[in-house]
């Protein structure tokens, strides 16, 4: 009985004592899980200077889009038609020379007849002398010059057709402007939302390199229980695992920061680089955003401030106009002309001398056609479908800002949400990672219980840093959406 009595004692020794050793052993650990929290998320995105801004890259892409420069030429062309269009006021003048060198004819001839020479005009006297006077021949000019200038206004052309062209050149030089407006306002949104896009893979890549290390710690941990026959060896391989796929994570996340940046590069036409400084704390808090009223008077604000729509309206009323002309080509036509000529032999001049003559002509010019009417009726139904065309498109597209403000508010109420509600939820999850370490190191806890925690805070962080993102996203494309983003003051 001595025996067994002093056997179990030295039993409850050992054991008390590699109790010891296990608790000495982890006392670091202790003192790493005490002091171990979520670093702060600033450090997540550290800040440098001169790093990139959302504004900083809207402007780099507005500067060098290839789309916003084909756009810009379009408003020359237009402003190009305008002048083109003014010409058609003035007087149409025109000056034109001509030379021919004429074949031979034979000279024409009067009739012979008599002469009283020194006879007084009248009727001759009885018994004056009459002399035989024979056949009056005309001289062959064979070389013609002729310098003619003319000068014609259109006055029913102008009426009816050019001061309408006129008015239609000007309409779709403004819808060129706008479009060229609704361009770069497109370009400057797209690039923020692609810089937030940059900045959201930043942060996935920083919430997973924080995985990999709390996945090597949680090894590391479960390498000492293991050793002290506290876990399994199933349990070493399962974290293990879970290692490999929080590291295959994080390079995934790397690889999407490098993408971002070459597309950040393309965008900015800047030599692709591998990445950029940020220059923006995308995760300090907002203000609150106060939305406004209904969604139907914010889509009325957007009919109101979109370029898109003034363009479009711009358009139809260009088609009316070119329309109007269409049918004003086919009208009787009336026009004033004056000319001058200068000429060798001149044809007004009897008998033709070998000599230059000056002359002018007054007159008025009247002309119709009923080819041109039928063809003018045609033309101007032409341009009223294409009108109705227009008008049914700028109907279509105010649906489409309908859909796209009700969608901007909506995001805008869910990211709001979404930041409060995902910080707590963080919170949570880094104190709950943290007692959970805790109990697991004190061996009241399971290895699989610390794992669902560390999934839990990498989720959290990843949901945390998402909605810092989609607040500010939502933001841009609301304000896009309602054309708060244009320039104040009347459109061009």
């Amino acid at each position: 009985m001595k025996t067994d009595a002093r056997h179990t004692c030295w039993v409850c020794r050992a054991r008390r004592i590699a109790a010891v050793l296990f608790f000495l052993s982890l006392l670091p650990a202790l003192a790493r899980a005490r002091e171990m929290q979520a670093p702060p998320p600033a450090t997540l995105l550290p800040l440098e200077a001169g790093g990139l801004t959302a504004e900083e890259v809207a402007r780099r892409a507005v500067e060098t889009s290839p789309d916003l420069d084909a756009r810009l030429r379009d408003v020359d062309a237009a402003a190009a038609q305008v002048d083109a269009a003014l010409v058609g006021f003035f007087p149409r003048l025109k000056t034109q020379a001509t030379y021919n060198h004429l074949s031979h004819v034979e000279p024409g001839k009067l009739p012979a007849g008599v002469q009283a020479p020194g006879a007084p005009v009248g009727p001759i006297a009885p018994g004056t002398e009459l002399v035989n006077a024979g056949a009056i021949g005309f001289p062959t000019i064979r070389n013609s010059t002729d310098i003619t200038t003319s000068l014609t206004f259109p006055v029913s052309d102008v009426l009816l057709r050019v001061s309408r062209d006129h008015a239609a050149a000007s309409k779709s030089a403004r819808a060129a402007r706008l479009n060229a407006l609704a361009t770069r306002l497109k370009i400057s949104t797209d690039a923020k939302l692609a810089y937030y896009g940059w900045l959201r893979a930043k942060l996935q890549a920083g919430v997973a390199a924080r995985a990999v290390v709390q996945a090597q710690q949680h090894l590391e941990d479960v390498r000492v229980a293991f050793r002290a026959d506290k876990v399994a060896k199933a349990d070493v391989l399962r974290v293990e695992s879970q290692l490999a796929d929080a590291e295959l994570t994080h390079t995934k996340a790397k690889n999407l920061v490098t993408y971002s940046a070459t597309q950040l590069a393309i965008i900015m036409h800047v030599v692709p680089a591998s990445d950029f400084g940020v220059g923006e704390d995308v995760l300090q808090p907002l203000s609150p955003f106060a939305v406004g009223p209904s969604i139907e008077e914010l889509t009325d604000e957007a009919s109101d401030n979109r370029p898109e729509m003034h363009a479009l309206a711009a358009s139809a009323e260009a088609q009316r106009l070119q329309a109007a002309s269409a049918r004003g080509s086919g009208m009787p036509q009336l026009a004033l002309v004056a000319s001058s000529s200068y000429s060798n032999p001149s044809s007004r001049v009897f008998p033709q001398t070998d000599a230059f003559t000056s002359t002018w002509a007054l007159g008025v010019q009247a002309s119709i056609s009923p080819n041109d009417i039928a063809a003018g009726i045609l033309n101007g139904k032409v341009y009223d479908s294409k009108a109705a065309s227009t008008e049914a498109q700028r109907r279509a597209l105010r649906d489409s800002l309908a859909v796209e403000v009700a969608q901007a508010v909506q995001d805008i109420e869910n990211a709001d949400a979404a930041v409060e509600s995902t910080a707590r939820g963080l919170s949570a999850a880094q104190e709950g990672y943290r007692v959970r370490r805790l109990l697991f190191l004190a061996g009241r806890a399971t290895s699989v219980e610390l794992t669902d925690a560390e999934t839990e805070l990498t989720r959290a962080g990843q949901s945390a840093a998402d909605a810092r993102v989609d607040q500010r996203v939502s933001r841009e494309r609301f304000l896009h959406a309602v054309g708060r983003d244009a320039p104040t003051g009347p459109l061009p």
